[in-house]
């Protein structure tokens, strides 16, 4: 899963995503580009629970 951050997103609303992602048991890596910041989510073995992060990516 990809996690694609908002263009203005602060260095403490990306930690906010990762932290979340880690307390899933999830492995989170962020990738930081020239216009947005993703965080890819690796070591799922199914569907990843996207409502976890709804409430902080709006």
């Amino acid at each position: 899963m990809l996690v694609v951050m908002n263009r203005h997103a602060t260095a403490q609303e990306i930690r906010a995503v990762v932290e979340i992602i880690e307390s899933l048991g999830l492995t989170a890596h962020t990738i930081h580009g020239a216009q947005r910041t993703a965080v890819c989510i690796t070591g799922n073995q199914g569907e990843v629970d996207a409502a976890r992060l709804e409430g902080i990516l709006k």
